[in-house]
């Protein structure tokens, strides 16, 4: 027969703490429990100065300065420092996940996790900051947001002067200097600098070992990737923005998102004191004061800041495209850029100026857009006083002064001032025509051309003349119309000193000079300067030769 649970008898627990009541059975346990009362902190530790009430907190914290982790996961051999946490890491592949928001349903696998998210739904902030009372929802963020008043540095890198708090995470960006990638992949062959790394990217070869989206099948080596790209197709955006609104799927990017509201750039350079929102936006400034290239080209000794750039460059000598598009076969070295060119097909421009209401593909061209409101134009031509909105336009612009046209079609050589000139060119060559009309099915090798197309079944006539009213579906057209009120002839000849209004009329007009670029009339000698004056010549022996019509004479 089962006894009922007796309650535990006090004289087992003969040492009573005078502050709370609390009793004990050992008089060390109520000697470690009064320190929370008094705040003393005996146990220092040696390398940072750190303090803890127990000797078994200041043992398990000098496990971060030597690196030593006994508690190995067998699933992906991460390894922990604590048994605690690799309990919980545990549960990253099981995908249990027993703790459910009552508010959105999103589920978590360990109950203080729910709790912190809770805070997102009601706005609650219980960690202010003792400075500036700002408030977060999570200690650790409160404890970040600290050491931009503190600048709490104690490792520093001697490459390029970054500061860590922690010795093994300055030892893991060491090794980005070193270009140290220890742990390679037996299926494929791809380095790693950090085992988990490795482990993580094996998941992709063992199929077994993927967790596979329902909805798309795309495939993620970690079960909390697919969880937050499963919020992509249910348009789940639980965390939103108190200040505007807006809705974020991850609450790391909304805490970026709000630096915005914030005007926070709690990134600060130790070199000259500029501030930064991001932690990425530091590391390539910081790279200005130290000039460091650390990536080198094997193949021609040329260096990068990023190994992304690096591999990028390295297709030049490979002439590897891996990302083909399969509307037009058009390959691509980075798959970001076939994600820009797919728009090209698909028409999407999902970036809208909120003036004018144009759209755009990418968000740099908006950008770029939205300073021809503001009529902003900072970069000046030193020959003709030109200006334009950005550098690079600059740049081309310069060309036309120095006739530099580095650019040259492999095909017939031609040269071009302009990349995009020439690429646009090629398709000449290649017969590619990308740019289609929903209406008639017409292609054309230029957007421009397309835009000026369709005006021709919309009839939009947006150019308007301010002289006499007359409007005109390009922007060209107005131009040279506009020389007629003004009587402006810009195009003079060389040769003979006669001006146009026209640069296509002074360039026939020029063939008049170099007998060998005119047309020349079979029947009569007559010559022509364009191909279409001969044609329109030519009919009228052709009408000459052929016998009259009688028969209603």
């Amino acid at each position: 027969m089962l006894k009922a649970p007796q309650s535990p008898d006090p004289d087992d627990r003969p040492y009573k703490c005078t502050e709370c009541e609390k009793c004990f059975r050992q008089k060390k346990i109520l000697k470690a429990h009064q320190s929370i009362h008094t705040g003393e902190k005996p146990h220092m530790c040696a390398e940072c100065g750190k303090s803890f009430r127990q000797k078994n907190n200041l043992r398990k914290h000098q496990w971060i300065h030597t690196g030593q982790t006994p508690h190995q996961c067998a699933e992906c051999g991460k390894r922990f420092s604590e048994k605690q946490r690799l309990r919980k890491h545990q549960k990253t592949h099981t995908g249990e996940t027993p703790y459910a928001c009552a508010e959105c349903g999103t589920r978590f696998s360990h109950k203080h996790n729910l709790k912190t998210h809770q805070r997102v739904h009601t706005g609650e902030t219980p960690y202010k900051c003792p400075e500036c009372e700002k408030g977060f929802k999570q200690q650790n963020h409160l404890i970040s947001h600290l050491r931009t008043h503190q600048e709490e540095k104690l490792y520093r890198c001697t490459q390029c002067d970054r500061f860590f708090r922690k010795k093994p995470n300055l030892l893991k960006h060491e090794k980005s200097h070193a270009g140290d990638r220890p742990y390679r992949c037996k299926d494929c062959g791809k380095t790693f600098k950090q085992n988990n790394h490795l482990v993580s990217h094996q998941r992709t070869h063992a199929a077994g070992s993927l967790y596979i989206c329902t909805e798309c099948g795309k495939s993620y080596s970690q079960w909390a990737h697919l969880t937050t790209h499963e919020r992509a197709h249910a348009g789940e955006k639980p965390y939103k923005c108190t200040e505007c609104g807006k809705g974020f799927g991850q609450e790391k990017i909304l805490r970026e998102h709000q630096r915005i509201h914030t005007g926070e750039r709690p990134h600060k350079c130790a070199h000259c004191g500029k501030s930064f929102t991001w932690s990425t936006s530091l590391i390539k400034h910081q790279q200005i004061h130290t000039g460091g290239k650390l990536h080198a080209c094997t193949a021609c000794e040329k260096s990068f800041r990023w190994r992304h750039s690096l591999l990028q460059h390295q297709s030049v000598h490979s002439g590897e495209k891996p990302h083909t598009c399969a509307q037009c076969g058009r390959s691509f070295v980075e798959k970001q850029a076939l994600k820009k060119h797919e728009s090209i097909h698909t028409g999407e421009k999902p970036f809208t100026c909120s003036e004018c209401g144009k759209s755009f593909r990418q968000k740099g061209n908006l950008v770029s857009h939205e300073r021809s409101h503001l009529e902003e134009k900072p970069h000046r031509c030193p020959e003709c006083g030109k200006c334009f909105r950005e550098q690079r336009f600059l740049a081309t612009h310069q060309r036309t002064h120095t006739q530099e046209r580095p650019y040259q079609c492999a095909q017939c050589q031609k040269r071009f001032s302009a990349k995009q000139g020439l690429r646009i060119h090629q398709r000449l060559h290649t017969g590619e025509r990308p740019f289609h009309c929903p209406l008639c099915g017409r292609s054309f090798t230029e957007r421009k051309n397309l835009n000026k197309h369709q005006r021709t079944h919309s009839g939009e006539t947006p150019y308007t003349c301010g002289e006499c009213g007359n409007s005109y579906t390009q922007k060209y057209s107005l131009k040279v119309h506009q020389r007629t009120h003004s009587g402006e002839t810009s195009h003079t000849c060389s040769e003979c000193g006669e001006s146009f209004k026209q640069r296509n009329h002074l360039v026939s007009h020029q063939r008049s000079h170099k007998a060998g670029s005119l047309y020349i009339c079979a029947e009569c000698g007559e010559s022509y300067s364009q191909w279409a004056h001969l044609t329109a010549h030519e009919r009228i022996h052709t009408r000459q030769s052929q016998p009259a019509c009688t028969e209603y004479r």
